[in-house]
């Protein structure tokens, strides 16, 4: 499986958008579509990374410990990597807004993309700033929550971190 997501994941994103016109017209499923598309492979590649980083110590002491798969997932695998999914997530963020812009440019009537492409064409740079601008908070503030969630469900971890 993940010799074929090693080789998806290096298509274009830009080649899917093409295609996923075709399969659902423009609109809101078409922008989820480039959305998912354009992530899903790096995120697959990133999860897989995290999980096969766990201590093998911690999985061991828990065995020998008597725990039971379920109590070692609870207890083990979902604390250690909680924070570095957190953190996937924060980096794939980034990419999903610019398969946003992608999907809007392309075949959207609507949406911050689709302010650009048009103000492009009608040489209205101040609005094309303002897109950008708001990109940009947007994207800053979904990162600061993720963030600041991370911290709030792993705080043993960021004192782990910092005493390091």
């Amino acid at each position: 499986m993940l010799s074929t997501n090693a080789f998806l994941r290096y298509i274009p994103p830009a080649a899917y958008a093409v295609l996923l016109v075709g399969a659902f017209g423009v609109g809101e499923g078409y922008k989820i579509a480039v959305i998912f598309f354009g992530i899903i492979f790096f995120l697959i590649t990133m999860i897989v990374d995290v999980f096969d980083g766990i201590d093998q110590r911690y999985l061991d002491m828990a065995r020998l410990d008597g725990r039971r798969w379920g109590e070692i997932v609870c207890y083990v695998i979902i604390p250690w990597s909680l924070p570095r999914l957190i953190d996937v997530g924060r980096i794939n963020l980034g990419a999903a807004w610019t398969f946003l812009v992608i999907g809007e440019m392309v075949g959207a009537s609507s949406g911050l993309g689709y302010l650009i492409v048009v103000s492009q064409r009608f040489s209205q740079i101040a609005d094309i700033y303002w897109a950008m601008a708001a990109f940009g908070f947007i994207g800053w503030f979904l990162d600061s929550l993720l963030k600041y969630l991370s911290r709030a469900l792993s705080p043993w971890f960021y004192a782990v971190a910092l005493k390091q």
